[in-house]
C-alpha cells in the first residue's frame, strides 16, 4: 500500500510545503559533503536541525507525510504560519533530542511530526488515501489518517532502530514534535480554523 494523498481539497497552491519537499532532498545531498563540524559547521546544524534524514528510507517516509498533510495545513494556517509551525516543531524535537542524545543534531522528523499533529488536531475525522498495486488490478482504498500517522510512526522506528544510538532520540524527537504541533493547533483553536472549511 502505498499513501497517496487526503481526501481534503486544498484551496490554494501548497506552496510552502512543495518548497520544503524540494529543500529537503536538497540538504540530503548537500548535507554528506558539509556535515557539522566543518568549515560550515553552524550553517549544517542549521540545516541539519531543520531539513536533515539520515538515510533514503527515512527521507522517503518524512516526505510522504509531509506531501499528504502539509497541503492542508498550509491551506488553514497560511504560508507564513506554517513555515513557523514547521521551524518551532522542528526547535521543540531539537530540544527533546539534546537531553536524550547531546551534542546531536535533530533532523526534519520532529517538524514533520508537528505538521502531522497539526492534521490531526485540525482534521480529526479526515481520511487518506491509500493506492494498492495489485496484479491486473489499480485500486484505492481510504483509511483514517490517524492510521497513517501510526503506521508512519512505527515504521519510522524500525527504520531509526537499526541506527545504533539514534534510534531512542528519534523516538524523542518525533513525540516532542507530535505534541508541539498538536498543542499549537489546540491552542490557536482548532475549531475556528476549521469553520467553513470541512465538515465531517
Amino acid at each position: 500500500m502505498i499513501p497517496v494523498r487526503d481526501v481534503i481539497p486544498s484551496r490554494r497552491a501548497p506552496v510552502v510545503t512543495l518548497a520544503l519537499v524540494a529543500a529537503n532532498l536538497a540538504a540530503f545531498l548537500w548535507l554528506p559533503a558539509h556535515p557539522p563540524g566543518g568549515g560550515r559547521g553552524a550553517v549544517a546544524v542549521a540545516v541539519t536541525a531543520l531539513l536533515g534524514h539520515p538515510n533514503w528510507p527515512h527521507l522517503v517516509l518524512d516526505l510522504l507525510v509531509l506531501w499528504i498533510f502539509g497541503e492542508n495545513v498550509e491551506d488553514r494556517l497560511g504560508r507564513a504560519g506554517f513555515a513557523a509551525l514547521y521551524a518551532g516543531a522542528a526547535g521543540v524535537g531539537t530540544g527533546a533530542r539534546a537531553l536524550v542524545l547531546p551534542g546531536f543534531a535533530s533532523g526534519a522528523t520532529g517538524a514533520i511530526a508537528g505538521v502531522a499533529g497539526a492534521y490531526l488536531v485540525l482534521f480529526p475525522r479526515s481520511r487518506a488515501l491509500l493506492f494498492l498495486p495489485l496484479p491486473f488490478v489499480l485500486d484505492a482504498v481510504e483509511v483514517p489518517a490517524a492510521y497513517l500517522v501510526v503506521v508512519w510512526f512505527m515504521v519510522q522506528v524500525a527504520v531509526m532502530l537499526r541506527v545504533p544510538g539514534v534510534g531512542d532520540a528519534m523516538l524523542v524527537t518525533s513525540a516532542a514534535g507530535f505534541l508541539a504541533g498538536a498543542g499549537t493547533i489546540a491552542l490557536a483553536g482548532a475549531r475556528r480554523l476549521r469553520r467553513g472549511y470541512w465538515r465531517a
